[in-house]
This record gives structure tokens, sequence and C-alpha cells, in this order.
């Protein structure tokens, strides 16, 4: 029997849409999508799939008066799966009907619950005060009162919840989905990709120039091209990609861009990577909070190495799923990346790390766990809002 279900994405995270239809595709004859029109575009290798029915949010329009606008539709649907709503438009759980349907996938968690849970993460006092007196706390915990589950986006985050009584989360979704395995062979040049935005507040590229300065510096040369896969709008990361890239020799190529990669181009490259470098920065501020990164969210960039399929290096400190254990390799210090990626480099060991086991995270893997959550009943008890 079939299990209708639709999609809604209220912010622009199309990664997450696309790993869900792809799991949900795995079993089901037909999906709806509700999104705006970014995320459309980007979602370019589905337009054309008979199976899915776009429902196109315009600009003009508030994501509640979309929401208003279907809501005889929405319903009338099994489930209603929400990837990413910002807090200003959880008013919309206001409806008890279109709630007691919805499963609502919350990023952030720290921000979304630290107002009524304790985390001791570094709380900002002011910003606490002022948090709490806004709209959105409100309807922040309006969600929490009405929306039939409350979801995370990884099984690392939802114990973490648990370690830190935040009883109100209901489960997890894995945002972590493999398209196609395909190892690419080396031929004149080693490719190594560093994706997603580029950002100095969420990544510390501070190792990787140091390891590439050593690179540079060595007589052993290895043509090399290196890119960093995202808008290069930070000032400070951008000046120091620009510094860099003037210090290397001929055998060593920077890559970066100005002005935002669409999915398309961005795919194309992430196919040509041999490896990818993964800068996670250990810390980051999260609404109220400051936070370990990966504590709360799942880095967009471990979406990309699942994706893609490649071998990754990162920092040791993420608290990385125990299956991708086998594909990455982890560093510590500046000193202990430079060695990684002389091995990789002119050793070439990143060939010797099993990507076959990333088939555990094809959409056909993940389908059952996928459709046991969503289609798990958990009746809300009701919380005054004040």
């Amino acid at each position: 029997m079939s299990y209708r279900i639709s999609l809604l994405e209220f912010s622009k995270h199309n990664e997450i849409v696309w790993s869900f239809l792809k799991i949900i595709l795995s079993k089901e004859s037909q999906v709806d999508v509700f999104c705006n029109e970014f995320v459309y575009h980007q979602l370019y290798d589905l337009h054309d799939d008979p199976r899915i029915h776009w429902f196109l949010k315009p600009e003009s329009q508030s994501s509640s008066e979309f929401i208003t606008q279907h809501r005889s539709h929405l319903v009338n649907r099994d489930k209603l799966l929400f990837t990413s709503v910002p807090p200003k438009d959880l008013k919309m759980f206001e409806d008890r009907e279109l709630a007691r349907k919805s499963s609502l996938l919350i990023y952030d968690l720290h921000f979304y619950a630290s107002e009524f849970h304790e985390i001791n993460e570094g709380v900002n006092v002011l910003k606490l005060i002022k948090g709490q007196l806004t709209a959105e706390r409100k309807y922040i915990k309006t969600a929490f009162a009405h929306v039939n589950q409350i979801l995370v986006a990884s099984e690392q985050i939802y114990e973490y919840a648990k370690q830190n009584r935040i009883h109100s989360i209901d489960g997890f979704l894995n945002v972590l989905v493999l398209d196609k395995l395909k190892k690419r062979k080396i031929k004149k040049k080693l490719r190594i990709v560093v994706p997603g935005r580029i950002s100095s507040k969420r990544k510390n590229y501070e190792p990787i120039f140091k390891a590439l300065t050593v690179l540079n510096e060595s007589t052993l040369r290895k043509n090399i091209k290196v890119t960093f896969l995202g808008l290069a709008n930070n000032k400070q990361a951008n000046q120091r990609i620009n510094e860099l890239a003037a210090e290397m020799k001929d055998h060593i190529e920077i890559e970066y861009f100005p002005v935002f990669v669409p999915q398309k181009n961005f795919n194309k490259i992430m196919k040509k990577a041999h490896f990818l470098i993964l800068p996670i920065a250990e810390k980051k501020e999260s609404g109220t909070v400051h936070e370990s990164y990966g504590m709360s969210t799942v880095s967009g960039s471990l979406s990309d190495m699942v994706k893609y399929g490649k071998p990754a290096i990162l920092p040791s400190f993420y608290p990385l799923d125990k299956k991708l254990d086998s594909m990455t390799r982890r560093y510590d210090s500046e000193e202990e990346l430079v060695n990684l990626m002389q091995d990789w480099v002119y050793n070439k060991s990143f060939q010797k790390l099993p990507v076959e086991d990333y088939k555990e995270f094809l959409p056909q893997a993940l389908a059952e766990t996928f459709f046991d959550t969503l289609q798990s009943e958990n009746p809300k008890v009701e919380m005054h809002v004040a």
C-alpha cells in the first residue's frame, strides 16, 4: 500500500531534500515536494522524474500563505515531513490538524531546545534573555508541543539529546545518503577538494594552508589541483586563499570561486575529486550557545563525503558515525594533517580505504529505518505556552 508523503523545505537545504527523495523513491511511487525556487533549481537532476509532484513557493509569498493555499491537499497526506522551517514560520503549527500529520526535522538542536533544557555549552546570557522575549521562542514551543514528531539529522545528535535530557526529541532520520560509488583513477593530476561555503567561523583552514605550504616546498613534486568548492565571500578566508595561491609553484594549482557554485557545477567538480579535506571548526555559535560543532547539526561537508563516496580527512573531534571511520583519517594538529597529506599525495594511501563500505548509505539500505521512524506514533503531551 502506498504511503503518501509530502516533503516541505522552507530554507535552502536542497541537499537534505535530495537525500530524502532518494530514500522515499526507493520504495514509493509518488511524493510531493513543497519548496522555493532556489531548492527546485538545485535539484535539477530530479526535475523530469514523473514520481515527484512539485509545488513551488513564489518569492513574494510567505510560507504561511503557501501552506494555507495548499492546506486541503496537505491534510490528506499520510505524513508531512518538514525538512527545515525557519523559527519565524513555526507559527503554522498552531494548526493542530496540520501538526498531527507532521514530522519536523530540526537543525541547531541547541537553538531550538536550550531555552527549556539544561545545556551547559557556554550560554550567552544576553542573547538568552532576548530570545525568551521574542515571538520566535513562542513558536518554537508551540511546535514542540503540537507537532507529531520532532526529529534530528543523525543518530549521534539523537544520542547527544538523550544524554542531555532533551526528551522532546522523538528520533532521527539519517541525512547521509550515497548516490553512486565510483572510484576515480589518478592520471596526470591529483584532485583534492575542500567542499562547502568558505567560512572562517565554521571551518579552520590554517592546517590546510600549512600542509600545502609544506608540499609546495618539497623537492618531491606532484601535480596537484586543490579546489575550495564554495562561495568565497568571507573576506578573511578569501584573502588567505589568494595569498596561498600566489605562493604556490607550478605543480600546485589553487582553485576557488568568487560567486555561488550551482549544484550542477558542484557535482562535476566533486565527481573529479580523488579525496576530500573537511576542515570543520571545533566550536561554533548556535543561537544562544557556543557549541562543539557536530553536536547539534550534521556538517554539509559530511553529506558531500557520503553522497559522492569519497575518502576524506577531517578533525578528530567531530562526532562521526562509526560506520564512516574506515573511509576517513583524522587529525588533531597541523602537524598531523601535514603528515596525512604527504602520505596521501606521495603514497596514494587513500586508495587503500574501503570506500565500498559507503554502500551502507545507499537509499535502499536506509529506507526501512526511514519509514519505520516516520510511521511510528509519537503523541504529544500538551505544553503550556506563555
